[in-house]
């Protein structure tokens, strides 16, 4: 797994798969206001309308986006309910959004350093350690014991692309690599 750190916002990102941190029964996060942001709010409230998806702690939703988004893949994840959050219920949320995005092949995956309306506005360094430790953990599968080549060489880490990066933190890279390294 390699980690990209780019200030760009995550709707300007080209990757394989974004991913989307959604509290229960709150409406999806959709950051800016520009014409791509609207679509792409238009887009979630369709699928929304048309699924059962509330956001409860680990439920996750993987839906192939619209040709005009720079995503291939948009990946929801569920934080539970919002007074009830902390950063394990984040961890558990990346983990259960890598093992929903193990057969989608994403290459890449972009997730933003910000949670805006998170309770205790945690700082992006240490959002960013959560991510990586849990997304890491989340696409492992144990497959020592597979009878096939196919079945024993499991499917690659998606890099990591961390939006929103703040301007100015150059160990911020590095303490990421080492938590996925842990």
């Amino acid at each position: 797994m390699k980690i990209h750190l780019v200030p760009t916002p995550l709707v300007r990102q080209a990757a394989d798969g974004w991913l989307f941190f959604v509290f229960q029964d709150e409406p999806l996060p959709v950051p800016g206001s520009d014409a791509l942001s609207r679509r792409l709010d238009r887009m979630l409230k369709d699928w929304r309308a048309r699924h059962d998806f509330s956001g409860k702690l680990n439920q996750t939703a993987v839906l192939a986006s619209w040709e005009s988004l720079p995503a291939r893949t948009l990946v929801l994840a569920g934080l539970g309910r919002k007074k009830d959050f902390h950063l394990a219920r984040l961890g558990q949320a990346a983990a259960s959004a890598a093992r929903a995005i193990r057969r989608h092949r994403c290459a890449n995956l972009a997730v933003s350093l910000r949670l805006p309306g998170c309770p205790g506005d945690p700082p992006p360094e240490t959002i960013g350690e959560t991510l990586t430790a849990a997304l890491h953990y989340g696409h492992y599968a144990f497959t020592r014991f597979f009878s096939s080549s196919k079945e024993r060489k499991g499917e690659k880490v998606p890099d990591l692309v961390f939006t929103d990066a703040p301007a100015g933190s150059p160990g911020l890279a590095r303490r990421l690599s080492e938590a996925a390294a842990a």
